[in-house]
């Protein structure tokens, strides 16, 4: 099992120390406003391309973000992005001038455009509204050719099409986005998530395939091509039936330089995961908590190890522990097998909410309801060696002292149905 050893760990400070608890309700003020000095939580991390600059958005409805290098994390600026809680922030360009561009979601129903030339200064440069009725948007993606902006909400799917990219005379971009299209009609609740397919370059109207895939809490995933026509009936590819309520899902199985992705990773609300082959509509794999050897809270993510050619899993405890499994085996349907592969522990001491794994396995970033965002990378064998039976001594001090607080959190449980709202 590889060992991740803690490379930076940023607090939030807000004039008190940050404690643990429950996430505010969607809509309702958090503790730091009510009297300034109590929780905040961070809800999700992400990184630019390059990874120079990181963002992290929180439960007071702002955006921080760092300037992120071998030394740690550095804070350049903080910004309070929207009126209610932010669902969603992302780094949707990969190359240019266009890298600083950072985007957010927000359940007070906006899609905000960011401009971090200036680190120490976010700019917004764009503000788009999904309908009149200010629905939430749970999710955001960006095409990768950088033409096509999806956002999920209430009732579906709502895409944007880049209509035009400026520079002011302080050397600033400029954008602004017209809305093409809305995919409705194959939904019946909430739509928790919406993802591009991460290799797919083509312009809307092309002859190639552009695939967005959307999931939500009626348990159905849904895949469309774009450029098989505007109308849904036309564009929809297939839907997998899941079966319970979707918190989110992924594109994976790049193998030797083919990158079709044919297959979906799917982690629900109540703590179960499924993988598909999207392609014919397959169930591959169905698992939950009971599967792993050792005890499990919450699923926190997966991710495709693009090395070993295989499927992580990445699960937490209600006491800040991390741990990664590794799927071997996507035929076994009825008794997966996962294979623990690496830990991250010693930096959180609550729920992590978030994993940025862009940069796996030789980089991680967490956050979490402990109000902190840690840095991980693998430990060296020197590492593991000197500091093994350290750290064995110190987390079962640790989990003697937070036996207790994990105990008065029973029956008001961190990890509850409203965890993953924001999504």
């Amino acid at each position: 099992m590889k060992m991740y050893q803690l490379t930076s760990c940023v607090g939030v400070s807000t004039g008190a120390a940050v404690v643990q608890g429950n996430r505010p309700q969607p809509g309702q003020p958090t503790q730091q406003q009510k009297d300034d000095g109590a929780e905040v939580y961070l809800l999700k991390v992400a990184r630019s391309k390059g990874g120079h600059l990181v963002a992290t958005s929180l439960s007071d409805y702002t955006v921080r973000v760092y300037q992120h290098d071998a030394g740690g994390d550095n804070l350049c600026c903080s910004v309070r992005a929207h009126e209610g809680p932010v669902t969603d922030v992302l780094f949707p360009f990969h190359q240019g001038s266009l890298v600083n561009i950072m985007m957010t979601a927000s359940e007070d129903g906006s899609v905000k455009t960011w401009d971090l030339s200036n680190a120490q200064q976010a700019r917004c440069i764009n503000t788009v509204v999904c309908d009149g009725r200010r629905s939430p948007v749970w999710s955001i993606s960006v095409s990768n050719s950088g033409e096509l902006l999806a956002a999920s909400s209430q009732h579906g799917v709502l895409i944007w099409k880049k209509a035009g990219t400026t520079v002011d005379t302080s050397g600033l971009n400029s954008f602004k986005w017209k809305k093409i299209v809305a995919l409705e009609e194959s939904f019946c609740d909430i739509v928790t998530q919406v993802l591009f397919h991460p290799y797919h370059y083509s312009s809307l109207g092309s002859q190639e395939p552009l695939v967005l895939t959307a999931c939500g809490e009626d348990g159905l995933v849904c895949v469309f091509d774009l450029n098989k026509g505007t109308d849904e009936d036309d564009n929809l590819l297939g839907v997998l039936n899941v079966g319970r309520s979707i918190a989110s899902v992924g594109f994976f199985g790049e193998m030797h330089g083919q990158k079709e992705c044919n297959f979906l990773w799917c982690r629900t609300n109540d703590e179960t995961f499924q993988v598909w082959n999207w392609t014919n509509q397959g169930l591959l794999v169905a698992g939950s908590r009971q599967h792993f050897s050792i005890k499990v809270d919450y699923f926190l993510d997966c991710h495709w190890d693009v090395h070993q050619y295989e499927l992580n899993l990445v699960v937490g405890t209600n006491e800040g522990s991390i741990f990664i499994f590794a799927l071997d085996d996507t035929q076994n349907l009825q008794q997966p097998q996962p294979r623990l592969k690496g830990a991250l522990n010693g930096g959180h001491q609550g729920v992590v909410r978030w994993i940025e794994s862009s940069s796996a396995p030789s980089d991680y970033l967490t956050c979490g309801e402990d109000g902190k965002l840690c840095s991980w990378r693998p430990q060296t064998k020197e590492e593991a060696a000197r500091g093994g039976h350290h750290q064995q001594h110190h987390q079962h001090h640790q989990q003697q002292q937070q036996h207790g607080l994990a105990s008065r959190a029973q029956g008001n449980s961190m990890r509850n149905a409203r965890r993953f709202k924001p999504y």
